[in-house]
């Protein structure tokens, strides 16, 4: 078995390892990588290569793959999908710390987790580069890498990532492509991991509007529902997310109060019957109303992504909310026997604290 490298994200620089065999996200330090570079000229140059928009040299992740026998090939599926629970671990919880922290961590979008188009060639002596818009093949003497112009590159550091999270993920991941389980569970939050992933990207950049944070929205509440789907033709109603949401036993208890009216409550009549809900649910009512409005091209009144007319907006609060309903699903499914996962701790406190911040703008 020998190492590879196989990809490269030059807009993160990792502090240490993180692995999930036969993949692993390495920084330029890694003894691996080390080795690699004192066989690999080719590779050595690519790597040192890269700057920032004002001609600043960063130090790329990479990723690399232990490839079991030659001639075999990365599961690249499972490449995207160890990048994505990966990128959520640090993510989410780095948005939800914006609701809570003064200093909070500085890598809060996946588009940090972006991985470079171009990458070394087999040969070591080629770069080459496929995208749908792009197949191309150049000389790695012209090359010069540019981290995304959006972002400033940045350290992640492990303390910052929700590690128990990661494992749990992890857990699920190892099922589906190195098990090879066919079950829907591990499927559905991977998948639901993806849309996630991209949930959690910037809505824009310099031309963001408010149709671009609704499709931001749109595609977190995709994620939940992909998360409690219940397999082959089952469907999901707006009730199984509540249900989910309604299930754990929050820390915090003024997060299990039944004392809100959630979407589609909010739109009876004064006095129709409506069934209380915990803020949780209030939250995903509202992202949900709010998905439909963008969507579906409603009326979009000014505040129509302000959370009940306070000053924070319903997307600050997506990736606290999901933060809570992944652990709980991992909860759910260790329970069952279907793996043995653990996720307790400070940091699923992260998730509950950012949704207070509802509470407090809502009471």
């Amino acid at each position: 078995m020998e190492w590879l490298a196989i990809a490269v994200m030059p807009s993160l620089e990792l502090d240490q390892p993180i692995e999930c065999n036969p993949f692993a996200m390495v920084p330029l330090n890694d003894g691996r990588i080390l080795s690699m570079r004192s066989l690999q000229p080719g590779l050595s140059a690519f790597l040192e290569k890269f700057y920032d928009t004002h001609g600043n040299q960063v130090r790329p992740t990479t990723i690399i793959w232990r490839r079991p026998s030659l001639g075999e090939r990365p599961d690249f599926n499972g490449l995207c999908s160890f990048r994505d629970i990966v990128a959520l671990a640090y993510v989410l919880s780095a948005q939800s710390r914006v609701l809570t922290d003064n200093v909070p961590p500085a890598v809060q979008w996946s588009d940090y987790f972006s991985i470079y188009p171009w990458m070394v060639g087999a040969d070591d002596k080629c770069i080459v580069c496929f995208t749908p818009a792009i197949r191309a093949l150049h000389c790695i003497d012209s090359f010069r890498g540019q981290t995304l112009p959006d972002i400033n590159s940045r350290a992640a550091y492990r303390r910052d990532a929700d590690s128990a999270l990661l494992e749990s993920l992890k857990a699920v991941w190892k099922q589906k492509y190195i098990e090879k389980s066919e079950a829907h569970k591990p499927t559905a939050v991977l998948r639901s991991a993806n849309m996630a992933f991209r949930a959690s990207s910037m809505p824009a950049i310099s031309d963001a509007t408010q149709y671009d944070f609704g499709r931001s929205i749109a595609l977190w509440v995709s994620a939940f529902e992909i998360l409690v789907h219940p397999g082959g033709k089952g469907r999901v109603e707006l009730r199984n997310v509540y249900g989910l949401l309604s299930s754990p036993a929050y820390k915090y208890k003024s997060l299990s109060e039944e004392a809100y009216m959630a979407y589609p409550d909010t739109l009876k009549k004064r006095g129709s019957q409506a069934v209380p809900r915990n803020l949780p649910c209030l939250i995903y009512g509202e992202m949900c109303h709010a998905r439909n409005d963008f969507i579906h091209g409603n009326p979009l009144p000014d505040n129509r992504l302000i959370l009940n007319g306070t000053s924070r907006t319903i997307i600050s609060f997506c990736p606290a909310l999901y933060g809570v309903a992944l652990s709980c699903s991992l909860k759910k499914w260790s329970s069952d026997g279907k793996a043995q996962v653990e996720n307790e701790g400070e940091t699923s406190l992260t998730y509950e604290r950012a949704l207070l911040a509802a509470r407090r703008a809502t009471g």
